[in-house]
C-alpha cells in the first residue's frame, strides 16, 4: 500500500494532517515533530509553495532524497535540505 503524506501552510509554517510542524532539524534532515520543533531546529518557518507548485523554503525548492533501508529491506529516502551524501539525488516535493 502506498502512504500519502498530507500537508498545509499557515502563516510560513508547515503541518502535516496530525498537526506536527514540518521543519529542517540540525542534521538538515526534514521532518515533523511537535509542535513545538525539535530543540535545535534550523528551520521551521518561511514554507510555501511555488508558482509550478513545488514545496520551497524561503527560495529553496530543490531538497535531497537519501536511499535508506528498513529493517525488512525495503528502501525508503529520507529528505535533507543539502546533498549529505554523495548518493543523495535532488528531489521537488
Amino acid at each position: 500500500t502506498e502512504d500519502i503524506l498530507v500537508m498545509n501552510i499557515s502563516g510560513g509554517l508547515l503541518y502535516d494532517s496530525f498537526g506536527s510542524l514540518g521543519a529542517i532539524v540540525s542534521n538538515h534532515q526534514f521532518q515533523f515533530d511537535g509542535p513545538p520543533p525539535q530543540a535545535g531546529a534550523l528551520y521551521a518557518a518561511g514554507w510555501s509553495v511555488t508558482d509550478d507548485e513545488y514545496l520551497a523554503l524561503g527560495s529553496q525548492e530543490e531538497f535531497y532524497g537519501c536511499p535508506q533501508e528498513d529493517s525488512d529491506g525495503t528502501t525508503y529516502y529520507k529528505i535533507y535540505d543539502s546533498q549529505i551524501q554523495s548518493y543523495c539525488i535532488p528531489v521537488y516535493l
